[in-house]
């Protein structure tokens, strides 16, 4: 992973100390929403992997849009467009040289060279997986109702 040595553990630990909107203090709702983006972000990165292993061998180029697309289905989030695939790359790619340190002396993953079309696939995958803040709100909720602790401890007895 782009990220070494990075666990659920270690992002909910920096979700913890982050301003985030919802971010108010250690209580139980709080911490379940941490914990949520956290899973939330490292199932984001093993995407990125994925998709960094297809790059460098030559494959993302021959990925393309699913046909069948819906964007009803992500009611949540923007219409996917050529244009908003383009900006998430962007982004994307200008956050990886932001923090290219954590790469430990590896270039930082480039994702703008990708054709048009596997960047929307790319984005595809991605909407499949991000989660709103609404989204990760009600699943934390959700859990902490269903009796789950959260974060679960790091060596589960």
């Amino acid at each position: 992973m782009p990220y070494y040595n990075v666990t659920p553990h270690t992002l909910y630990q920096s979700c913890m100390s982050s301003a985030w909107e919802w971010s108010g203090g250690d209580d139980p709702i709080t911490r379940a929403r941490a914990w949520v983006e956290a899973e939330n972000v490292y199932e984001m990165w093993k995407l990125v992997q994925t998709w960094y292993d297809m790059i460098n061998s030559g494959e993302a180029d021959n990925r393309y849009p699913d046909p069948y697309w819906d964007d009803s289905k992500h009611s949540d989030k923007a219409v996917l467009t050529q244009e908003l695939a383009d900006t998430f790359i962007e982004e994307m790619d200008a956050d990886f040289m932001l923090e290219k340190s954590r790469f430990q002396g590896r270039l930082a993953p480039e994702f703008i060279p990708l054709p048009s079309h596997a960047r929307i696939a790319f984005v595809q995958d991605a909407y499949g997986l991000i989660k709103t803040t609404g989204q990760i709100n009600k699943e934390a909720d959700d859990r902490i109702a269903g009796g789950e602790t959260m974060p679960p401890p790091v060596r589960p007895k």
